[in-house]
Parts: C-alpha cells; sequence; structure tokens
C-alpha cells in the first residue's frame, strides 16, 4: 500500500470512527452527559468509568490479538472491532482530560478546546504531523 492509499484508507476508516461514535454513543448514555452509562457502570461495580471503559476496550483488544494471530475473524468483523477500540479510546482520553487539572488549576479539557498542540515532535519522532491542518480531523470532515 502507498502511502497515498493508505491515507485515503485511514480517512475512510476515522471516517466510520465518527459515525460509530455519533451513533452508539447517543444509543447508550440516554443522558447529556457523553460517559453517563459508563458512570451508572462504575457506580454499579464500584470502578471508575475509566476502568470500566478499559474492560470495554479490552474486549476489543483481545478480538484484534486473536486476529492477529490467526488470521480467522470469529464473532464480528475485524474493523469493527479496530473502530470500537478507537472509539473507546478516544472515550478514555475524553474522561482523563475531564477529569484533570494541569499545576495552575485550569481545567483541561477547556484548555485543549482553546488551542490542539502536539506535543509528540521532535527527532525521535519516526514522523511528524502536518501542522497547517488545525485539526487532525480535518481531511476527514472534510474541511480541508
Amino acid at each position: 500500500m502507498t502511502h497515498a492509499e493508505f491515507d485515503d484508507y485511514q480517512n475512510i476508516l476515522l471516517r466510520k470512527v465518527v459515525g460509530m461514535r455519533d451513533t452508539k454513543g447517543k444509543e447508550y448514555a440516554n443522558s447529556e452527559n457523553r460517559f453517563a452509562n459508563f458512570d451508572r457502570t462504575a457506580v454499579e461495580l464500584g470502578l471508575t468509568n475509566i476502568q470500566v471503559a478499559w474492560v470495554y476496550v479490552k474486549k476489543h483488544l483481545d478480538g484484534i490479538a486473536s486476529f492477529c494471530r490467526t488470521q480467522k475473524e470469529l464473532s464480528e468483523p475485524i474493523e469493527g472491532r479496530i473502530i470500537d477500540a478507537i472509539v473507546y479510546l478516544t472515550l478514555i482520553a475524553g474522561m482523563i482530560a475531564e477529569g484533570e487539572e494541569d499545576e495552575n488549576g485550569k481545567d483541561r479539557e477547556a484548555e485543549m478546546r482553546k488551542t490542539l498542540k502536539d506535543k509528540n515532535v521532535g527527532k525521535h519522532q519516526p514522523f511528524e504531523y502536518d501542522l497547517t491542518k488545525t485539526s487532525p480531523l480535518d481531511d476527514v470532515n472534510g474541511t480541508k
């Protein structure tokens, strides 16, 4: 697969991730709080919402690992498992951002919304992001 072919594939995959987030997220949360279903389950089990989300993502990661070992899809298509895992990982990132404050007491989530800067830059990185894009989803959403 060439770089251009992979870029196209990745953009299609990320559109599917956003689509899954939008459909399942509304169905499962049943609330304005995006993490409501995780919060409810966390209270029932005596866990944090992040731990509950990890259990969900781990199920998909186990399925992906099985596919990597066997090259066989068992209960659901591998692409669906990958999409679900990406969605759950972004949910975990959101939960972390929601609960964190930086050393100056600023809400990390609010700060992230103001500016999306990639701190993973430098010679140690295998590649660099295109900093001309205002959002990593510009290509996915067709805004650039």
